[in-house]
């Protein structure tokens, strides 16, 4: 039984070692390159005596970030996600909270984080050092040993009903529980090729991520720029052969409403879910008689429980008037 999601990465990079992983705009790693990168970085933190600590991440979005969580999951540490854009004030309260031990920035975003250590005294380490840091495979076998499933993997903030971010701790076997049901249920396999709408401070985002990991799929992490221009947004799709996306209702709704949805060919897409907010039944219909042979399926739940709770697949005609 897997415990630790590490094994989906090591997997992956021994079945599917040349096979793209990830990709941005400015990188496309494959599963060996990813596996490698993320053991340095997992060597590194061992080193520096960090075993079971909070790790936070203040990278922009893009393989680099992804490469990092992964890191700090193998060195049986824990981490939360700072986006690079979040006010400072808000950066400060998670802080406060979380109570990092070192900080995984870049060359980029540094100084950022040189002016929180005004108030907050953290050690910031370069990720473009770490990803060269010499691997320390026994080290990394010690650590693995004496960790279990229910050892913590994330923290994500949420925006706070009372304007302070709450952290919620999610574990390892949370998320690989999960993992296992969405391939299940989705028929997820090494063949997916994924593109990614969702923030990684976001809970939809877990699936996108641990989801390519676990079945050696491939994930685009799909520019933002993109989602403000519908028309191109769908050539990417097209262009990068996507035929599995996990968005929110807001996006796919304003795809339809602009009309471009029969001006590109997006038979590529076969899996269309959604989560987040209220899809509206009059969008989705436009969205199905476009692509009526694909999978469309509704998800909710709170981030407390990883993700999704309870899902319902699209198998009947909805009325545009009709809840979904």
């Amino acid at each position: 039984m897997i415990k630790h999601v590490s094994e989906y990465l090591r997997d992956a990079a021994r079945r599917f070692p040349d096979k793209t992983a990830l990709i941005d705009q400015k990188r496309r790693v494959s599963y060996q390159e990813f596996f490698m990168e993320a053991e340095s970085i997992a060597s590194r933190l061992i080193a520096e005596g960090l075993l079971k600590q909070p790790i936070a991440v203040m990278l922009e979005k893009g393989v680099d970030a992804i490469i990092a969580f992964l890191g700090i999951a193998i060195s049986g540490n824990y981490y939360t996600v700072i986006d690079t854009k979040m006010p400072e004030e808000r950066v400060e309260k998670i802080f406060a909270t979380f109570r990092p031990k070192a900080v995984i920035t870049d060359k980029k975003n540094i100084e950022k984080l040189s002016k929180l250590n005004g108030n907050i005294d953290i050690k910031g380490l370069l990720y473009e050092e770490l990803i060269s840091y010499q691997r320390d495979q026994e080290q990394i076998c010690i650590v693995e040993n004496r960790m279990i499933d229910t050892d913590i993997l994330y923290v994500l903030f949420t925006s706070g009903s009372t304007g302070i971010p709450k952290g919620v701790i999610i574990s390892h076997r949370s998320v690989i529980d999960y993992t296992e049901w969405a391939a299940e249920t989705f028929q997820f396999d090494s063949s997916t090729i994924f593109g990614n709408q969702a923030p990684f401070y976001f809970d939809n985002s877990v699936l996108d991520i641990y989801s390519t990991i676990r079945n050696g799929a491939e994930l685009h992490i799909i520019p933002q720029m993109l989602f403000s221009f519908p028309i191109r947004l769908l050539e990417y799709i097209r262009d990068q052969k996507i035929n599995t996306v996990f968005w929110v209702p807001t996006v796919l709704s304003r795809v339809a409403d602009i009309g471009v949805l029969e001006h590109c060919d997006i038979n590529c897409l076969k899996t269309i879910l959604f989560a987040g907010e209220v899809m509206p039944a009059k969008q989705l219909n436009i969205w199905m008689r476009r692509l009526p042979d694909a999978l469309f399926a509704n998800l909710y739940g709170p981030t407390e429980i990883t993700v999704d709770c309870t899902y319902f697949i699209v198998n009947r005609k909805i009325e545009d008037n009709e809840p979904v």
